[in-house]
């Protein structure tokens, strides 16, 4: 049918800007933050197994048996102030012949502190078991490190036992091991969710319920025809078209099919939005109370609500229009006196829903 190939395409023309948002995303997450990295952290491998210049940007396992000593450390600030509270620290470390940095978190700065000491009182029977990236280092980092050695000042031969690379501990590409994995997570849902939208929209998947709704109403071929009809001639209202056989709303993607007389009271519902004591605007939507006594509310402007609700007036006269208390009683208590109503503006209707 021509309307149901049309409303298809409406459905995928809404979607695919929110789709192509979500698949962007997605791959922005997955890049950004290093998850592509992650299946080193499965099988990371042995410090003292890999040759040098494979090191950086490699995923590895360590026993951290000495500590020589720290060569940076990073404190916590509240508002420029220092608080006292170490997040991370570096030391000095060997890796074979070589040597190299480590970094630590917050969670592991009490029991290296501990360590270090050890090492400086000659303990050297604890193992400090590690995983991280090899990173290279930059920046201030690679400032404090050289400065702590002397490193300028030694000969080649001793720089190159100093290798400018250090031990990210628990961290993928300078984020923590498990945010990667939780974001790795949200990048796959990000993209699922375009894709599942964009193919739902263009196998048409938003007018299923369309075609099931049509179906309870009569011989589907024959209801399709009817309301292919209707849709072709009736211009719609603030997102409604209506006559006296089909009501249908079409909000985004999706499209609602209801009989007329399943609408038993409709009003403008006004909200004001505060933040603490300010008013920081009023949102407007028409609320439809209907036969079965569900809600359903369409968010609008308000001079949309009033041509809907002056549409609606016109083309489906069953309707009680406007808001009052006595209505709201009346609704909850007697329902049947609005599909009274229907009857005597549509006779035969209500047999029909």
């Amino acid at each position: 049918m021509e309307t149901m190939r049309e409303l298809r395409s409406k459905s995928l023309r809404k979607v695919l800007p929110i789709s192509i948002l979500l698949i962007v995303g997605s791959v922005a997450i997955f890049f950004f933050y290093g998850c592509y990295k992650l299946p080193q952290v499965l099988a990371p491998k042995t410090l003292t197994d890999l040759p040098v210049e494979e090191l950086e940007n490699t995923f590895v396992q360590a026993d951290i048996d000495y500590l020589y000593d720290y060569y940076m450390y990073s404190e916590q600030t509240r508002n420029n102030v220092s608080t006292g509270t170490i997040t991370s620290m570096e030391y000095l470390i060997d890796c074979g012949d070589y040597y190299m940095g480590l970094r630590v978190p917050q969670s592991l700065v009490k029991d290296t502190r501990a360590m270090l000491k050890r090492c400086q009182q000659g303990d050297i029977s604890s193992v400090f078991k590690v995983r991280g990236m090899v990173m290279p280092m930059e920046g201030t980092r690679l400032r404090y490190y050289k400065e702590a050695l002397n490193y300028d000042e030694m000969p080649a031969s001793q720089q190159e036992k100093f290798l400018l690379l250090y031990i990210d501990v628990d961290q993928v590409g300078g984020h923590n091991v498990n945010v990667v994995w939780a974001l790795l997570a949200v990048s796959v849902a990000l993209l699922a969710w375009g894709i599942v939208r964009l193919v739902k929209a263009s196998g048409g998947g938003y007018q299923k319920a369309l075609r099931r709704k049509l179906a309870s109403m009569g011989d589907p071929t024959q209801m399709e025809e009817r309301f292919d009809q209707f849709y072709q001639s009736r211009e719609p209202v603030s997102g409604l078209r209506m006559d006296d056989e089909f009501f249908l709303v079409e909000t985004g993607a999706k499209q609602e099919l209801m009989r007329p007389w399943e609408v038993a009271w409709a009003y403008q519902c006004t909200t004001n939005h505060y933040r603490g004591v300010i008013k920081t605007g009023t949102s407007y939507a028409l609320r439809l109370r209907l036969m079965n006594g569900k809600q359903r509310d369409i968010s609008m402007g308000q001079s949309e609500v009033q041509a809907a609700l002056q549409a609606m007036g016109q083309a489906m006269p069953g309707v009680v229009l406007g808001y009052s208390k006595e209505v709201e009683a009346s609704y909850r208590q007697n329902r049947d006196a609005f599909r009274q109503r229907w009857e005597a503006a549509h006779p035969g209707c209500t047999a029909r829903s």
